[in-house]
């Protein structure tokens, strides 16, 4: 771990952020919100 905490200290392997386009954040962000509010909803039902 600590080598790759040496070599990558952001976490990041291999990372290309030049080929991000908002189209895909907006896919990643909608994503994480759906489940988000499907873990909520689960959430709640139980109580």
């Amino acid at each position: 771990a600590a080598d790759y905490r040496k070599h990558f200290p952001d976490g990041r392997i291999g990372s290309e952020p030049h080929r991000a386009t908002p189209e895909h954040g907006k896919r990643f962000y909608e994503a994480g919100l759906a489940d988000a509010l499907d873990d909520y909803r689960g959430f709640t039902a139980q109580r």
